[in-house]
């Protein structure tokens, strides 16, 4: 059996709660055994896009089963990004990260009860290697 696990945060209006769920994420990330480069490029490139873009409240969420690790983003604009090339100034480049780094990524709609969008839910997965989670010596597991 392999690890399991998720968590949840918010990230609050102070610009500190990006670096807060940003470190936590990766080193959750990492402790399952992604690859704590990877891992914290696409959390970064998700949490910045919620920032940037995104409006409150905004929810990252990671989850670990024995073959996928996913983190994901949820915010009120349902407003659906696409990846696109960077432009001369650099911008653009976040989510083309992501689909280059992710073995999958994708955004859903979120919506209430009565059908109405609410808000989105940007994730990425990365998935277990055929020879099992690596180890991270020196990181928590859970």
């Amino acid at each position: 059996m392999g690890r399991h696990g998720t968590w949840c945060a918010e990230l609050g209006v102070d610009p500190g709660s990006v670096s807060a769920v940003r470190h936590r994420g990766t080193a959750e990330l990492a402790s399952w055994g992604a690859d704590p480069h990877d891992a914290a490029i696409c959390i970064d490139e998700l949490l910045n896009n919620a920032r940037e873009h995104g409006w409150p409240p905004t929810t990252a969420t990671s989850t670990c089963t024995d073959d996928v690790l996913r983190f994901a983003v949820a915010d009120a604009n349902p407003a659906i990004p696409e990846p696109r090339h960077p432009d001369a100034d650099g911008r653009g480049v976040g989510l083309y990260l992501v689909t280059s780094i992710a073995d999958r990524w994708g955004v859903a709609p979120q919506c209430d009860d009565a059908g109405a969008v609410t808000g989105k839910v940007v994730w990425f997965e990365l998935h277990r290697p055929p020879d099992g989670w690596p180890v991270t010596p020196g990181l928590p597991t859970i």
